[in-house]
């Protein structure tokens, strides 16, 4: 089923793609794969009620027209089966070209026309290769036999063969080039750095701010067997504000609205009322998108104007981050009048996050035998382009 969701309901969050997203009246698009005020089937409710309206059932919602193109799909030409039907056609013609001079030989030497017909038939069938379909199977098996003490499950055996046809192989880089343990290496600020993992305790009074954009700007939850549900970056966050000293209590804070991540924006807004009843908003992104929000910025516990000699800080800072291969994330605050508006301008910059997700043992000594192999990689990531280098 494809629902669209009147009104009522779009001040409640709904879960889609596994990820919470907010719904709006007004947020359609000419492309209904694009409408964030359409749900398709299988699209959970995260929480709230409503009334929706059926649009479309059957092969005539979005879900049907991907099956509709899966089935339309054309088979794609093996490597190994266009070189059997090259090399099929070229034997057949062989065949057929030797039986019928050999048939006008007979002919034009006295023999019979039927006895010449049986004899041209058995040249043509000789020329037949009868043990080639056995041989390839056979060859295919065993080596997806040798794949599998591997642990490489082949579903068709011509994708064997495939393999050795292969020059480019594209790769995702978390949890396929890493160990997909993200954790937060170090806090930078423009007075001072905190590393973590190294055993030294970082009071979590000195980074008050930071640790609260880092628990408050969060959708990730911990629990108890030491696992997370969520993002891993955002658990990752969640983790190092757990693990600080000197935490103060959070629970006098209250979430009153949020404006979600997405890789669009590249950046995330919540807004939280304090226990005194003030409201402060809270901005977590890519370093570069939160220095464009940002005007001042917080050092030695004065706000100061940003400046040129602080963009430049950044910039050298960022760049020396990222060179290391640390993930980073940029952080900021400000001070809301109106908790029901989102500000998105004039925040204070607090720092960047640097993060690293450390890469598998097993990969540098693969990525060898591939490049040996002649085979190109590419990895395909959105991390920040120092970052990925």
């Amino acid at each position: 089923f494809f629902f669209i969701f009147t009104p009522f309901i779009a001040k409640y969050r709904y879960m889609y793609s596994a990820r919470q997203v907010l719904l709006n009246k007004d947020d359609s698009n000419e492309a209904l794969i694009q409408s964030r005020n359409m749900a398709f089937s299988g699209s959970l409710v995260h929480s709230g009620d409503g009334e929706v309206v059926v649009c479309h059932i059957g092969m005539n919602t979005e879900i049907g027209h991907i099956v509709t193109l899966t089935k339309e799909a054309d088979t794609v030409m093996t490597p190994m089966r266009r070189e059997l039907q090259r090399f099929i056609t070229i034997i057949s013609a062989i065949a057929i070209c030797l039986g019928t001079i050999f048939f006008i030989i007979s002919v034009a030497t006295g023999k019979g026309a039927m006895t010449s017909l049986v004899f041209a038939i058995g040249i043509i069938v000789a020329n037949v290769p009868e043990g080639l379909l056995p041989t390839v199977t056979m060859a295919l098996t065993m080596a997806s036999k040798r794949m599998s003490k591997n642990n490489a499950l082949v579903k068709n055996l011509e994708s064997v063969e495939t393999l050795g046809s292969t020059t480019v192989i594209c790769t995702d880089k978390t949890g396929t080039l890493t160990q997909n343990r993200i954790s937060v290496h170090r806090i930078v600020t423009p007075n001072k750095v905190f590393a973590f993992g190294s055993g030294d305790a970082v009071p979590g009074s000195e980074i008050k701010h930071l640790r609260r954009i880092m628990a408050l700007n969060n959708n990730a939850t911990l629990n108890s067997s030491g696992g997370y549900s969520g993002d891993s970056t955002e658990a990752a966050l969640l983790t190092c504000v757990r693990d600080m000293e000197d935490i103060e209590d959070l629970s006098g804070f209250t979430r009153i609205s949020e404006k979600p991540f997405s890789s669009a924006t590249k950046y995330m807004i919540t807004v939280c009322s304090k226990a005194d009843g003030s409201f402060e908003a809270y901005l977590k992104g890519a370093p570069e998108i939160v220095l464009s929000k940002c005007d001042k910025m917080r050092i030695s516990g004065e706000t100061v104007e940003m400046g040129d000699e602080g963009r430049e800080w950044f910039r050298t800072t960022l760049t020396s981050m990222a060179g290391r291969g640390e993930r980073c994330l940029g952080l900021a605050y400000r001070a809301v009048d109106v908790a029901d508006e989102i500000e998105e301008e004039e925040y204070i910059f607090k720092g960047i996050v640097g993060m690293l997700d450390p890469p598998r043992p097993e990969v540098p000594e693969a990525l060898l035998k591939v490049k040996g192999a002649g085979v190109r990689v590419f990895m395909l990531t959105g991390d920040f382009g120092l970052t990925a280098r």
